[in-house]
C-alpha cells in the first residue's frame, strides 16, 4: 500500500441477514466493472491497478467473501468509485471501516469523501499534486 492510498474494508452490519453469495458477486461485478485489469495473488482477486482505484476481493473456505476497496487520492475525480463502493456495500449490508483513520464510516459518498479528506493518503496526494485522472 502506498502512502496516498486509502483503504476501506467492507464490515457486515450486526444483526443484519447476510446476503448470498451468488447476489454478492452481482454486486460487486458493478463495482469492479470499470477498474480494468484484474489479476490473482495469494487467494485474492485484485481489480484495478497501483495507478488510480481498485479492489481486492477474497472468497474464504467457509463462503465469507472479504472485501477492500482502495481509493487512490491522487485521482482528481473519484465520484463514481465512491458512489459505486457506496452502493456496493449497502446492497451488502456492509459499513466500511477506514484503516488509516480506524474509524467505521456509513456508506454514504458525503462520509466517505469527508472522511478521505481528513486521512493522510489526502495530505501526502496534496502535497504531490494530482497524477492521475
Amino acid at each position: 500500500m502506498s502512502r496516498w492510498h486509502f483503504d476501506l474494508c467492507f464490515t457486515p452490519e450486526p444483526g443484519v441477514a447476510k446476503v448470498a453469495l451468488t447476489e454478492q458477486a452481482d454486486v460487486l461485478e458493478m463495482l469492479v466493472e470499470g477498474l480494468g485489469s484484474n489479476m490473482s495473488f495469494a487467494g485474492w482477486r485484485i481489480y484495478g491497478t497501483d495507478l488510480g482505484h481498485r479492489v481486492e476481493v477474497r472468497l474464504w473456505g467457509n463462503g465469507e467473501l472479504e472485501v477492500i476497496a482502495r481509493l487512490d487520492a491522487r485521482v482528481k475525480d473519484s465520484d463514481r468509485f465512491v458512489r459505486d463502493l457506496c452502493i456496493c456495500a449497502q446492497a451488502l449490508h456492509c459499513r466500511l471501516f477506514s484503516v488509516d483513520l480506524s474509524e467505521d464510516l456509513e456508506p454514504d459518498p458525503d462520509v466517505v469523501k469527508e472522511a478521505l479528506r481528513r486521512s493522510s493518503a489526502w495530505r501526502v496526494a496534496a502535497a504531490m499534486g494530482p497524477v492521475v485522472h
